[in-house]
């Protein structure tokens, strides 16, 4: 692990850099240069990129985009091998199985659809939320897929049939984010009502829901925007539309600690192989990577280019962020219509 903590100092602000500022821009772009080396930026989506994944043996990368497509890319020599057409909407989750075989896109137009990764072709569509699905995620066996969806509701399907096995209506506003555990007991789902769901699979619990207004008091409480549990199970850290991480501990559902950084708010979150590391993406194309054990964000780059949205005059994120298996290679896909895929070389 690098031992220098590298945070960003520069802005958009007018008016030239200081002395300090431009230190700090050096050492930020010899510290990318050094340990996170560009390797590919795939090209080939004509609309914002919202999420992507790796396959389980590390050899692909998918990426779904507001294009309405799912592209499949061969991580080794940047290339796309596929593209999946089909959805009639923004594809805003995607996930591969347990085994690679099959990759889950979720989709503005309400459907999630299975794809046989090896062909191309379309498994089944599932059907049956009633809005927009905004994330999918498999269980550890592969057996159960979860859907999160703006008609509030979460949904369990079996991968084997397509049937609809279970439908939680834990939330009063749209569902952003959903994530099992990695032993598979439990389901927790994220939501703009500012709270957590948990349901505990065993039995169908459903378990307190988490929010973050008994620690901030009369400070304001956002919308929770992306979940992800640590690779060993024992964090779960949200992300909030402030751009504060949450990692709570699952034994007792208590705050172990909250992460901020500069130019961190956005919605993506995800944690390296081995746990050490937690990456969000953040507006200006920057991204964030702390080190989980302490809380420090350790670097503070920026990856991809800085878009400012000319309808609201806000800046666009980096929409999603993600981990090779083996902890090698970084990605992340943005506003800018690219996935960029960088060595993690960190000593």
């Amino acid at each position: 692990m690098c031992p220098q903590t590298i945070t960003s100092t520069s802005n958009l602000n007018a008016g030239p850099p200081s002395a300090d500022e431009v230190q700090a821009i050096i050492v930020e772009w010899l510290t990318q240069i050094a340990y996170f080396p560009t390797l590919f930026t795939l090209t080939g989506h004509t609309d914002t990129v919202w999420r992507i994944a790796f396959s389980p043996d590390g050899s692909l990368l998918a990426s779904g985009s507001a294009d309405q497509t799912v592209k499949l890319w061969d991580v080794t020599s940047g290339k796309e091998v596929r593209t999946l057409r089909g959805h009639t909407g923004s594809v805003n989750s995607v996930a591969f199985a347990p085994d690679g075989k099959v990759l889950a896109s979720g989709s503005r137009d309400g459907t999630v659809k299975l794809w046989d990764v090896a062909t191309g072709e379309e498994v089944r569509t599932l059907t049956g939320h009633k809005d927009g699905v905004s994330s999918v995620v498999f269980s550890p066996d592969g057996k159960l897929l979860a859907s999160g969806a703006w008609d509030n509701t979460v949904r369990l399907w079996d991968v084997a049939s397509g049937k609809q096995v279970n439908a939680f209506k834990d939330h009063t506003e749209l569902v952003t984010s959903v994530a099992f555990s990695p032993d598979g007991r439990l389901l927790a789902s994220a939501s703009n009502d500012k709270t957590i769901g948990l349901r505990d699979l065993a039995s169908g619990e459903r378990l307190r829901p988490l929010t973050n207004s008994e620690l901030l008091g009369s400070a304001p409480v956002y919308e929770i925007l992306r979940l992800a549990f640590s690779p060993d199970g024992t964090l779960l850290a949200s992300r909030s539309m402030s751009g504060k991480v949450t990692l709570w501990s699952p034994e007792n559902w208590q705050v172990v600690r909250m992460l901020w950084a500069p130019n961190s708010d956005g919605s993506s979150l995800a944690f390296s192989p081995d746990g050490r590391l937690l990456a969000g993406g953040g507006p200006y194309g920057w991204v964030t990577f702390w080190d989980v054990s302490s809380g420090e964000a350790l670097h503070v780059l920026r990856l991809h280019t800085a878009i400012v949205n000319p309808n609201v005059g806000l800046p666009e994120d980096v929409n999603a962020v993600a981990f090779s298996p083996d902890g090698k290679l970084f990605a992340s896909g943005s506003n800018d219509k690219t996935v960029i895929v960088t060595a993690l070389n960190l000593p």
